[in-house]
């Protein structure tokens, strides 16, 4: 190794640190991934099964607009009725 200067010799710090990992972090690894991939599959299923609600038509109907515009005729023809003759 390093000639006596406390350094190891090809293996740096980092490599340490990067060793393999015993097989017990891989499953424990393992696991953790399945459980996340688990969590993002139901979130897209979620997203996907949901429908918005059914749209209500807002637009009124030939009978109500009709309707709309007799009461305003009547209306008119009561104020006109109001009014003096000249």
């Amino acid at each position: 190794m390093g000639g006596g200067t406390g350094q190891l010799g090809g293996a740096g710090r980092t490599e340490l640190l990067t060793a393999p990992m015993v097989p017990e972090d891989l499953a424990l690894e393992a696991a953790q991934n399945l459980a996340a991939a688990l969590d993002r599959l139901r979130e897209k299923l979620a997203r996907r099964a949901y429908r918005p609600p059914p749209r209500h038509k807002t637009r009124p109907s030939r009978a109500a607009k009709e309707k709309r515009l007799s009461e305003k005729r009547r209306a008119a023809e009561r104020k006109k009725e109001r009014r003096w003759a000249e």
